[in-house]
């Protein structure tokens, strides 16, 4: 972060403010490559859950993510580690925005390998 870098040109000073840069989580995320699984995963301020259908209960806990889209899912008994990011997808009408999150890690693993949850904006994602 820059917080004391300056610039002078003629008679004008500038300075360069610091910028809060803040990562929001997609509401509601679908899965994308987990196996045969459809999971559902779904975020509030700084809670999530996972939803993997009727024969498996809900998963529940607390996540956090940095200003460069790395965060981890946490419950009581296990911890994933993801990575989001804004991407193009191809879609019917064309390309797309979407935001892709992308399990890293996993510690006492809840999904599948390499599993990923996608949300696909209509037009501009916001």
């Amino acid at each position: 972060m820059q917080t004391e870098q300056y610039f002078y040109n003629g008679r004008n000073v500038g300075v360069y403010l610091p910028s809060q840069v803040n990562v929001i989580m997609p509401m509601v995320m679908q899965s994308e490559d987990c196996g045969q699984q459809s999971i559902v995963l779904e975020t509030d301020a700084d809670a999530f859950s996972l939803d993997r259908g009727e024969t498996f209960p809900v998963i529940k806990g607390h996540y956090t993510v940095d200003e460069q889209g790395v965060g981890a899912f946490s419950t009581a008994h296990s911890r994933l580690t993801f990575k989001l990011k804004r991407v193009q997808v191809a879609t019917w009408n064309g390309e797309r925005p979407a935001d892709r999150l992308d399990i890293v890690e996993q510690i006492n693993p809840l999904l599948p390998e390499r599993c990923s949850f996608i949300t696909i904006y209509d037009s501009s994602a916001p």
